[in-house]
């Protein structure tokens, strides 16, 4: 098992962890969870007028520490989907991007679930990466299905 670097950091919160009962990797994914609720809206009240590049930049830099106190270095492989659908979607056809994403994502998906599967119910990376693989998926398929339906769409 990996060391969690939010208990590093924050090592209160491991003491909480076990007054709520709930498993460290369980709290230190729902503590992420519920952080981003109240960084949404303060990131809202803060910065109303900001435009599309910096905030997405806020967000992925946000994601990705959220990711890496989480998961530890495993936090990686969260970086890699998107990236590697990403590429997909700017070099290849709509339908190679969709398939190429669809068998790529749930081929590193189930090697995961191979690789780290233990007799426990664990929480690890690949909790969070099975519902990013059908995200990516089902961006893929959006991005397929209007590349599709030709230019008749207005900007």
């Amino acid at each position: 098992m990996h060391t969690i670097p939010l208990f590093h950091l924050f090592p209160s919160l491991l003491n909480i962890s076990t007054l709520l009962g709930l498993a460290p990797s369980a709290f230190a994914l729902l503590f992420c969870i519920l952080f981003t609720y109240p960084y949404s809206l303060l990131f809202r009240i803060l910065h109303k007028q900001t435009t599309p590049v910096p905030a997405h930049l806020t967000h992925l830099i946000t994601g990705t520490t959220l990711s890496y106190l989480a998961y530890g270095n495993d936090a990686i492989h969260l970086v890699i989907l998107p990236l590697a659908t990403w590429t997909a979607m700017k070099l290849l056809h709509p339908k190679q991007a969709y398939a190429s994403t669809w068998i790529g994502a749930m081929t590193y998906l189930l090697i995961g679930y191979w690789k780290y599967s233990t007799d426990n119910y664990d929480i690890d990376w690949t909790t969070p990466f099975s519902v990013m693989t059908l995200r990516m998926i089902a961006v893929a398929a959006d991005v397929m299905d209007g590349k599709e339906k030709g230019s008749n769409t207005q900007h």
